[in-house]
């Protein structure tokens, strides 16, 4: 059995174009697998690897989001302090990573204060 879904106005009964398909259960995609938020503090002037557990029997590809707890802005992984719209970040997302076992999430605070980290993240199967 075939499971599709195509963009509208495209016929599914006679799409053959895979970008036709907003989802075809025939290709690889990625499948969201989980997904959920963690809070960190972040001690003043400093960088640490936070870890949690995502009882999967497979390394998924993760994806986060990280706030701070007194900004409005929205940073990925990879930015460091990040001006939004004329907001500063004090916090930086340097990795999100994953292994067998757990996720790992990079976090720096650039403020002699600390802050907290929220984080929003998806985990993925990987099509191989």
């Amino acid at each position: 059995m075939i499971l599709a879904l195509t963009k509208n106005g495209i016929d599914v009964k006679t799409a053959t174009d895979p970008n036709d398909f907003i989802y075809h259960s025939d290709y690889n995609t990625f499948k969201i697998i989980g997904n959920d938020t963690e809070d960190f503090t972040i001690p003043a002037n400093s960088t640490a690897i936070y870890t949690v557990e995502h009882g999967l029997l497979i390394v998924p590809l993760v994806k986060a989001f990280m706030r701070e707890d007194t900004k409005n802005a929205v940073v990925t992984q990879n930015n460091s302090i990040v001006d939004v719209v004329g907001l500063s970040c004090y916090l930086s997302l340097d990795a999100v990573g994953a292994d067998y076992t757990q996720l790992k999430f990079t976090i720096t605070n650039h403020d002699s204060s600390s802050h907290v980290a929220h984080i929003r993240y998806w985990l993925f199967e990987v099509p191989l």
